[in-house]
């Protein structure tokens, strides 16, 4: 007779197996079996015999535990005692075939989708999901790094044991990666769990393996980099940065006055790479940033300083598009991995792109600016939900330019390059 300890015992192979156990005779013709999948789920089955051919009707997923999703063995046995009383008892033979015949060919479609490759999940998961370009790009590039050997295998061969393999082999490189990776996934599996879930509520594929990482405490935490250019730091970076042309780089200018803007703005790296000429006011001293990180577009004042530096870097950029063009000016600007590294040597510096912004952020906040005010200058999306009062404060574009003025002002005094706050005029609407 099948009991909890019995079926838990089935252990997963690399191809799915059915076992029926013959001393479990239930109330007429029929046997209780279970299908076992690679990843560990098990399925209950109503097994008898059609002419001396086995027949198998499905009864549901057995609950593996008890904040799993299934049927227990107790309601397991009271279906399978109502099946075989229909079994027993039905006279129309040919339409009960027929009915098997469609209900088989329609478990065949639901386990053939449930065992979609990972490279179908996962492009199934981004044709349907609201994902920015970006995002896409980052998706595949973490599957690819850590999956590659399972992205043409059935989604559901990736059990617990393989995530655990794949976790400890990507973290020896780089931990971040491998999170990352894990995250993805455990989106993506999520998406096809719920996808292949049947009417009757029940999943044809087993619980996220990715929670074994969390649930073994096995998951390697890091450190939110928190890194800027420290006051005093600026100077020297500052002149370094000044000192960047195009007779020591290939579209050094270009480089330089990405990386001035960057600093005095606080915009996100990508978003300041692609900015656009038709982007910017310069008349009216400010620019827009379209379908941002949070979906929303934004519109962001300049301090004088920038504005005297857009004036001259768009009257430069030869005709292009873009703000920042790259070596093809048909194309905004792409790596700069040897001006970087000039930069951090010739100042002594180490610093990454993303470190301006949080350098723009960390003199933002020592100068006492309003929270709101500081969330809108660099794009921090405020949860109304959560702050009531954020709904009822409206900012205004000369507010949010104060401010940005006296970041600028501050970052400039540390550069040695303004010794007093610039006078703020207020530009025409």
């Amino acid at each position: 007779m099948w009991t909890d300890r019995s079926i838990k015992a089935l252990k997963p192979r690399e191809q799915r197996y059915r076992k029926s156990d013959k001393a479990n005779i239930q109330r007429g013709v029929g046997r209780l079996a279970f299908e076992v999948q690679p990843s560990g789920a098990k399925t209950a089955y109503f097994q008898y015999f059609v002419d001396g051919k086995r027949k198998y009707e499905r009864i549901g997923l057995y609950k593996t535990s008890a904040k799993s999703t299934g049927l227990s063995l107790a309601d397991i046995q009271t279906e399978m005692v109502r099946l075989s009383d229909i079994h027993q008892k039905h006279q129309d033979v040919g339409d009960y075939l027929a009915m098997e015949k469609v209900k088989v060919a329609l478990e065949a479609d639901l386990l053939k989708s449930a065992q979609q490759t990972l490279a179908e999940v996962l492009d199934a998961y981004i044709s349907e999901k609201d994902l920015k370009a970006g995002t896409i790009k980052d998706y595949r590039k973490a599957i690819k790094e850590t999956f590659s050997e399972y992205l043409d295998k059935p989604i559901t061969d990736i059990g617990r044991e393989v995530i655990r393999a794949l976790y400890r082999k990507r973290s020896r490189k780089s931990v971040a990666r491998a999170n990352n990776a894990m995250r993805v996934f455990r989106a993506i599996y999520n998406y096809h769990r719920a996808a292949t879930r049947q009417d009757d509520g029940a999943y044809l594929i087993a619980e996220n393996p990715v929670d074994a990482l969390n649930e073994m405490g096995i998951t390697k935490k890091i450190r939110r980099r928190k890194t800027y250019i420290e006051p005093d730091q600026v100077k020297p970076w500052f002149n370094a940065v000044l000192g960047l042309d195009d007779s020591r780089f290939p579209s050094g200018a270009v480089v330089r006055d990405y990386m001035l803007f960057t600093l005095l703005t606080g915009v996100r790296r990508e978003e300041a790479m692609t900015l656009t000429v038709n982007q910017f006011d310069i008349g009216r001293g400010r620019f827009k940033l379209f379908d941002t990180k949070n979906r929303e577009d934004v519109e962001i004042p300049m301090s004088d300083y920038v504005i005297d530096l857009l004036r001259h870097r768009i009257s430069d950029n030869q005709g292009s598009k873009f703000v920042f063009p790259g070596k093809d000016s048909d194309k905004p600007i792409g790596s700069f991995k040897r001006p970087l590294k000039y930069l951090k040597d010739e100042s002594g510096v180490d610093f990454s792109i993303h470190d301006l912004r949080r350098t723009f952020i960390t003199v933002a906040e020592s100068l006492d600016i309003s929270v709101y005010t500081f969330k809108r200058l660099v794009n921090h999306k405020i949860d109304e939900s959560k702050d009531v009062t954020a709904g009822y404060i409206g900012i205004d574009i000369e507010r949010m330019r104060r401010a940005t003025q006296k970041v600028t002002d501050e970052i400039l005094k540390q550069a040695g390059v303004r010794k007093k706050p610039a006078k703020v005029i207020r530009l025409a609407k």
